[in-house]
């Protein structure tokens, strides 16, 4: 009969010698959570059957836009970033990240451009401006900036379109339009 008890306190010193687990340093999953949004064009109205995508470590969720613009999907979170697509075929696509966490998230209003504006700079009112308008003529011309009293060189568009940078000379910095 010693030899079983000496069997047990091998194992019970084998379990006491293990080391212990390491914590996770991983994502942690927030399951079933809502994101919701909406997506418009920068002029403000609502950009209808975009299809808008968010997916992260864990899940993948996509949902189309109403007439209103709005959307609503559920998909696992992750305390990690997120990322969102929109995709529409009479505007260019949005890319970016978003925080889909235990209390899911809302996107807010997700501004896209339409394929039809052209982004332009002028004389304004003011001295040097940027400006928007449809090729279709629909909406009028649209003033991005107001740079009165900037000494203006270069504007250009960021890859998404949404975003215009020019370089104040004057001041020797550079300003950017969403």
């Amino acid at each position: 009969m010693p030899r079983p008890r000496l069997a047990l306190a091998a194992l019970v010193s084998l379990v006491a010698c293990a080391p212990a687990e390491e914590p996770s340093t991983g994502p942690t999953r927030h399951p079933g959570v809502t994101v919701t949004g909406s997506v418009a064009d920068v002029r403000g109205g609502p950009a209808a059957d975009a299809q808008v995508l968010v997916w992260n470590s864990f899940d993948t969720g996509s949902a189309t836009t109403g007439a209103d613009g709005s959307f609503s999907l559920v998909m696992d979170g992750s305390s990690e970033a997120s990322s969102w697509r929109v995709t529409h075929g009479a505007y260019r696509p949005r890319s970016g990240s978003i925080a889909v966490g235990a209390a899911g998230a809302d996107a807010g209003s997700i501004a896209v451009v339409s394929k039809e504006e052209i982004v332009f700079s002028g004389q304004g009112a003011n001295g040097y401006d940027l400006f928007m308008v449809r090729a279709d003529g629909a909406g009028g011309v649209l003033q991005l900036t107001d740079t009165t009293g900037v000494d203006e060189l270069t504007p250009r568009r960021d890859a998404s379109g949404l975003t215009l940078r020019w370089a104040d000379t004057a001041a020797d910095r550079v300003m950017e339009a969403a």
